[in-house]
């Protein structure tokens, strides 16, 4: 089995903004890896716009 590695650095030097990729069930922590199903349309314009691999991953809170 080949070993994979990811670089969960961050850049000295961040893009002025980011993509939104907002999550509806779950919460993502800082330096962590989950898999992530994506489906809407928004959320795959996110992961199309996410140059250098940098999105901004945000717990979307349901309207009261």
């Amino acid at each position: 089995m080949s070993e994979i590695r990811l670089d969960l650095t961050v850049p000295d030097l961040l893009p002025e903004s980011l993509p939104v990729l907002a999550l509806r069930k779950g919460v993502l922590l800082p330096g962590g890896v989950m898999p992530l199903t994506v489906g809407r349309a928004p959320s795959l314009a996110a992961l199309k716009a996410a140059k250098g691999g940098l999105l901004l991953v945000a717990a979307q809170r349901e309207p009261t």
